[in-house]
């Protein structure tokens, strides 16, 4: 009888290199990504790491703190993972932290603050493909159909969630 491959040891590790060195290391606890599905995009401000995946699951390592990752997944409406094919670190303003933006198949953009705790939710007209954040307050997100979005963003210091996102469930 042949072996589920589903059932070998996952070997998921996350990693910061230096590009110049090769230097670096795994990152604490990077086992949170196994069987979470594939890693499908990420993004680095040089304080927040966070990387999505194709089951819709996140995970945010706060490198200055060292703590353990924080993780959550996007959600659609229906309560349903939905996978991510575009995360952005949406810089912060004055005393105001940065959040993370997550756009899915499931036509979504969901802002969360650093311990991706959901704060809003938009759905757009077609699943996201790329995402952009120049500022604290706009969002650019491209769509499978070939239109590029240009997303008001709540105001940064604003971390009160939307009760509808919030009662959607967490991971």
């Amino acid at each position: 009888q042949k072996a589920d491959p589903r059932d070998a040891p996952s070997r998921v590790v996350a990693a910061l290199l230096d590009v110049r060195t090769g230097e670096g290391g795994a990152l604490r606890d990077s086992a949170v990504l196994a069987n979470e599905g594939t890693p499908s995009c990420s993004a680095f401000d040089g304080e927040l790491f966070v990387v999505a995946t194709s089951l819709g699951f996140l995970v945010a390592w706060n490198l200055h703190t060292g703590d353990a990752p924080e993780t959550n997944a996007h959600v659609s409406a229906e309560n349903a993972r939905a996978a991510v094919a575009a995360v952005a670190l949406v810089p912060g303003a004055g005393d105001a932290p940065a959040r993370v933006l997550s756009g899915g198949a499931d036509r979504a953009l969901m802002l969360w603050d650093k311990a991706l705790r959901p704060l809003a939710r938009l759905e757009l007209g077609s699943p996201v493909t790329c995402l952009a954040a120049p500022g604290p307050r706009l969002a650019v997100a491209g769509t499978q159909d070939g239109s590029v979005e240009v997303v008001a963003l709540g105001p940064p210091g604003d971390a009160e969630p939307d009760a509808a996102v919030a009662a959607a469930g967490t991971a």
